[in-house]
């Protein structure tokens, strides 16, 4: 039994580093050949691999991951923004995205978006939290060439092992995620449990994991995405719809149920035996 996160690397391989592309589709390769079944992520992942890879969908198995408890909302409000001011500087509430500083994430639509809604009167803060990507040096010669350095910040790595990630998530007014691709992405959904209203891309994966509880926008439209930034930081109504929404909605992705579809895909593996270009 393979797993398959993803393909981004036949998808969007002009917004990927080259030589990890090569990397991956060899590895991609090796477990077609070694696998008799294969464990995709998402639906859009199954559908990608049957369509693109000519991979039978009988072969492919779909279990969606879950999200970790520790993602939740924080009723101490200042003790909260006390913790966010020592790794911030600011006690205001933010835009908030999370994800590799990569072309494949979007982060340069996010800034045109941005400043777009700054031009417009909201004048909150952005965080974009992450490693450096492909487009690290883009996205900071871009910051000091438009005059955003005291209003747009890059924390860089967030501690996955603590509630550094959950401060983030609760701390900002608006989460981001308009990627270019994703085999599943936690985010979005992390953010959701946090309370936090989501607008992401409506590509690939994103419209299967959020469903109605999030605004999906064109990735490649960044004045769309501004247009409904503003809705959601204007419009406590709409605001507080989304957070429903998405509270409710994360309930049904949690690593219990990821688990119980597990046991199942290995107990239908087990009475179907090897694959043989079985039906």
């Amino acid at each position: 039994l393979g797993s398959v996160r993803g393909i981004a690397y036949h998808v969007i391989e002009d917004k990927l580093v080259p030589n990890e592309v090569e990397s991956l589709k060899k590895g991609l390769a090796y477990t077609l050949k070694q696998s008799d079944y294969l464990l995709a992520v998402s639906y859009k992942t199954k559908e990608e691999l049957t369509e693109r890879l000519n991979i039978p969908p009988e072969r492919i198995y779909v279990v969606r991951h879950g999200i970790d408890h520790r993602f939740r909302r924080i009723d101490n409000r200042n003790a909260l923004f006390e913790r966010l001011e020592r790794k911030l500087g600011f006690t205001s509430q933010y835009i908030f995205f999370i994800g590799v500083i990569g072309y494949h994430k979007n982060v340069m639509n996010i800034l045109k978006a941005y400043e777009i809604v700054w031009n417009e009167g909201v004048k909150a803060p952005l965080v974009l939290a992450g490693p450096p990507g492909m487009a690290w040096r883009e996205v900071q010669e871009w910051i000091v060439r438009k005059g955003f350095r005291k209003d747009i910040h890059l924390p860089g790595l967030v501690d996955q092992d603590s509630d550094e990630l959950t401060d983030l998530y609760n701390g900002a007014s608006l989460f981001v995620f308009p990627s270019f691709y994703e085999g599943w992405a936690a985010p979005p959904l992390e953010a959701m449990a946090c309370g936090t209203p989501v607008i992401t891309s409506n590509l690939s994966s994103l419209p299967e994991t959020v469903n109605d509880a999030a605004i999906q926008i064109d990735p490649n439209d960044p004045e769309e995405l501004a247009y409904q930034m503003g809705r959601v930081l204007s419009d406590q109504s709409l605001r507080e719809d989304l957070i429903d929404r998405g509270i409710k909605h994360v309930t049904i992705h949690t690593w219990e149920n990821a688990a119980t579809k597990l046991l199942q895909t290995f107990s239908d593996i087990q009475s179907r035996g090897p694959w043989r270009g079985q039906k």
